[in-house]
């Protein structure tokens, strides 16, 4: 046995010589360290020597089986739900209607609605024509179609014209059908665009008649010069 005394009471305390090199606390609440070796003389009655508190034994966690019940088994309460009267409103079932939407056709009070472009609008049939007015519109057709042609005839076209060696090529001046188709398009795509200043595709449109323009300004010099260049 190790025997010590609290250094701030000096009350004796008697440990085993297993505790050497733990912590203890005294009556006053000091807090003490076994020594390795008794430090006082061993006193004529010991101390009594506090028990360590049993391990706590950890187990699972049970429950009692829930009590079976008899009989078929009970439906699910479903939350009476109440027809909707035509003549109130689609959002507050006790105000008479005021008006139908002019989209939805639904009923509505006065305070649902709201008049858009002289037509009465609920909320959600409002939100939908400004997020149409918002969305921008693709451009002209006619202007794609008109860009397109030239992109796809002028590389041919200029490729194929310097090959004519023999006098003035007559069967040249085909290669103007396409260009012309193209200006003809972008020439009523740039009407379409004068009539709504807010469509889109005039950039695109001058594009298409831009280039078919130097496309045929290119077949001519081709056609006239080319030959001479080439003998």
């Amino acid at each position: 046995m190790i025997w010590f005394s609290c250094r701030q009471c000096g009350k004796a305390h008697v440990r085993p010589e297993t505790a050497a090199g733990a912590t203890i606390f005294c009556d006053c609440g000091t807090g003490i360290i076994v020594p390795w070796e008794s430090t006082v003389a061993e006193a004529a009655e010991p101390a009594p020597i506090l028990e360590s508190p049993p391990a706590l034994k950890l187990e699972p966690v049970t429950f009692d089986p829930a009590p079976a019940t008899s009989g078929p088994p009970r439906a699910s309460r479903r939350a009476h739900v109440r027809r909707r009267d035509p003549k109130f409103c689609f959002n507050h079932q006790d105000v008479p209607r005021r008006a139908p939407c002019a989209d939805c056709g639904e009923s509505f009070c006065g305070e649902c609605l709201i008049t858009f472009a002289t037509a009465a609008l609920c909320g959600p049939c409002k939100n939908f024509r400004v997020k149409n007015l918002q969305r921008t519109a693709p451009p002209s057709k006619l202007s794609l179609v008109s860009v397109l042609i030239v992109l796809l005839t002028t590389p041919v076209i200029l490729s194929l014209l310097p090959g004519s060696r023999s006098g003035f090529p007559w069967w040249s001046l085909v290669a103007f059908l396409p260009q012309g188709l193209a200006g003809t398009l972008a020439i009523l795509a740039l009407r379409e665009a004068e009539k709504d200043p807010q469509a889109p595709g005039r950039s695109l449109a001058l594009s298409g008649l831009f280039g078919a323009g130097l496309t045929m300004i290119l077949i001519i010099i081709l056609t006239m010069y080319s030959p001479q260049l080439w003998t």
